[in-house]
C-alpha cells in the first residue's frame, strides 16, 4: 500500500513541475482544464472508497490494521487533488462538493453498512487500484480524450 501513496504522490509531483502540463495550463487550453478535471473526479471517487474502507473495525471495535493504510492512502488522494484543482483553478468547494455525492452514493449502495462492503469493491476495486498504481495512464487517457 505504501507503493500505492508513493507513486500516487510521484505523479502529482511530476504535474507541478511538468512543463507540457504547465505550460497547457498557462496558455488556457480548455480541453487540458477539462482533462485534467475529469482525472480528478475519478480521483476524489477513489479517495472516498479508500477512506470508506478504512472505516472498517476489527471484532474489538477499533480501526484494521489495513484500514489505516487505506485512510493513509485517501488523505493523500485528497492532498493531491487538492493541490491540482488550485492548478487548474478549480474551488477545493467543488472537489469536496464531488466527494460528498461520491460518499453518499457509496453510502446507500452498502446500506451504510460495512458487511455490504464487497459491493463497493467489486464496483471499484480494480479502477481505483489502477489508477493509484499508474495514474499517469488514466491522466493520458483524458488528456488524448479531450484533444481528439
Amino acid at each position: 500500500m505504501r507503493l500505492f501513496v508513493s507513486i500516487f504522490c510521484a505523479i502529482f509531483l511530476s504535474l507541478s513541475f511538468s512543463h507540457d502540463v504547465t505550460a497547457q495550463l498557462k496558455a488556457s487550453d480548455q480541453n487540458a482544464r477539462l482533462a485534467l478535471a475529469s482525472f480528478l473526479s475519478e480521483t476524489a471517487e477513489c479517495a472516498v472508497f479508500y477512506s470508506i474502507l478504512g472505516q472498517g473495525q476489527d471484532v474489538s471495535g477499533e480501526q484494521w490494521q489495513g484500514g489505516k493504510k487505506f485512510q493513509l492512502l485517501s488523505e493523500e488522494m485528497v492532498l493531491g487533488a487538492l493541490d491540482l484543482a488550485k492548478r487548474i483553478n478549480m474551488r477545493s468547494e467543488t472537489l469536496m462538493a464531488m466527494m460528498e455525492d461520491f460518499a453518499k452514493v457509496m453510502g446507500e449502495q452498502i446500506g451504510h453498512d460495512a458487511i455490504n462492503i464487497r459491493i463497493l469493491t467489486v464496483k471499484h476495486g480494480d479502477f481505483c487500484k489502477a489508477l493509484v498504481e499508474n495514474p499517469s495512464a488514466r491522466l493520458t487517457y483524458w488528456l488524448t480524450k479531450e484533444s481528439g
